[in-house]
């Protein structure tokens, strides 16, 4: 009876002792958010580049972030979830593709409406443009402060201190 005791006490101290460390969670954490960031950066230059009001810039800008999306996107499969804990990873997974859907659909059709002449854009082309971006942003907000979310969670569960970029 002893021996088994000790051996349930060798077992539970192994298995306590799993899991990841904070310095991997942190290390975790920070390569999802190199990836994560550099979208992120793409889209700041993307939405800039809409101010000029250049079709072909837009146009470059949309194909770049895509591009840049997909290839971190297939990054962040290959990390995939640390040690069972798959939270932040489905988190940030959701914000490709959210990202991926937006580029596709939203921007390209704001792209579109930028390549029309003055005498057909008017009121209605302003009018649509307008509520695309307000859908683009609102979609956009949304997925973010859920991937902020479980980053927080994230951080918590690990004892980490984020730090903004």
């Amino acid at each position: 009876m002893k021996k088994n005791l000790i051996i349930i006490i060798i077992l539970l101290l192994t298995f306590s002792a799993c899991g990841p460390t904070p310095k991997e969670a942190a290390e975790y954490n920070t390569k999802l958010a190199l990836y994560h960031n550099q979208v992120v950066n793409q889209i700041n230059v993307l939405e800039e580049s809409f101010k000029n009001f250049d079709t072909v810039k837009i146009n470059i800008e949309i194909e770049k972030t895509k591009e840049l999306t997909a290839k971190n996107y297939k990054k962040i499969l290959k990390i995939g979830a640390l040690d069972g804990d798959s939270s932040l990873y489905r988190a940030d997974s959701v914000y490709f593709k959210r990202c991926f859907e937006l580029l596709s659909n939203e921007y390209k059709m704001m792209y579109n409406l930028y390549r029309l002449p003055d005498e057909e854009y008017g009121e209605e082309g302003e009018f649509k443009f307008k509520k695309l971006q307000f859908e683009k942003d609102r979609k956009f907000t949304q997925v973010y402060e859920q991937y902020l979310d479980a980053q927080e969670k994230f951080a918590l569960k690990y004892s980490l201190v984020l730090k903004d970029n």
